[in-house]
Order: C-alpha cells, then structure tokens, then sequence
C-alpha cells in the first residue's frame, strides 16, 4: 500500500481501519470451536471509534453495548450476560454460548474480541536479579572517579 501523507492521510487511515472487520484472538476462535452448541464462552469486546471521534465516552461505550447486545434479538438476548464494562476502554465482558459470540463480532460497531479466560499467565513476572560482585582494587577506584566527574 502506498505511503499516504498531509490531509488525506487520516482519511485513508480511517477507510482502511472500517474494512478491516472484527480482528479476533485466535485463542479466542478455538474457545468457541471447543464450546460446541452448548458450552458458554467470556469474550472481551472492544468497540469501534467512529471516524468523526478519536475515543467514545463513557456513555457512548454504554449505548454502543446495549446496541449490540439488542440486535441479538429475543432468543439470542436471555443467553447472553454482560460481565464487566470497561467505559474508557471501550470494551466489556461477555459471557454466551459460541453462536451468540459470534453473532455480535459480525456486528460492524466490533474492532476486536479476546478471550478472557487465556492459557497462559498473563501477568509479567520479575526478573530474578543475579548477585553483583563488588568491584574491589584500581578498577574500583577509576570507576568511582569516572561517576563523580559525571555529576558535575
């Protein structure tokens, strides 16, 4: 794709992210494959910012959630609960059966759905610090006088 710049490059930008469609967390996509028609799924959804706003308030994030969720229609709808909202994220939890999950990413407001339940810890976990030896001898002593000029 060609580079794009000055006044048409956030038009462009905007274009290209309203054709991509729902981008979906492929572990995601084998929780649903696993569920089969009964077993229900945590999806975590984050909505689309129309090209006219750079983020959705809080509201808006609340009426595009019961927007999506109204479209499933009164079969669908009962089966599905709303876990967590996340407002200035634009995102919520979701709990369903895989049909309805699916259901609401073919919904255009969708940008993208993770799992929420993942295999893997998630949390970054610190590094174990290995031992320092101290610098003893006429190493040492230059090593400290180099620190000190650099304060100056």
């Amino acid at each position: 794709m060609p580079a794009v710049f000055g006044a048409n490059a956030r038009a462009e930008r905007e274009v290209i992210l309203e054709d991509q469609g729902t981008h979906v967390d492929p572990e995601l996509e084998r929780q649903l494959s696993a569920a089969g028609k009964r077993g229900k799924v945590q999806a975590v959804l984050t909505f689309r910012t129309p090209k006219h706003l750079k983020f959705l308030s809080g509201e808006e994030t609340s009426g595009k959630i019961q927007a999506a969720l109204d479209k499933l229609g009164d079969r669908d709808r009962p089966l599905c609960e709303l876990r967590n909202v996340f407002p200035n994220l634009q995102s919520c939890v979701i709990e369903a059966p895989a049909h309805v999950i699916r259901a609401v990413l073919d919904e255009n407001e969708i940008a993208s759905a993770t799992a929420n339940q993942q295999p893997e810890d998630m949390l970054i976990r610190p590094v174990k610090k290995a031992a320092v030896k101290k610098a003893t001898g006429k190493k040492a002593a230059t090593k400290k006088a180099t620190v000190k000029r650099s304060k100056k």
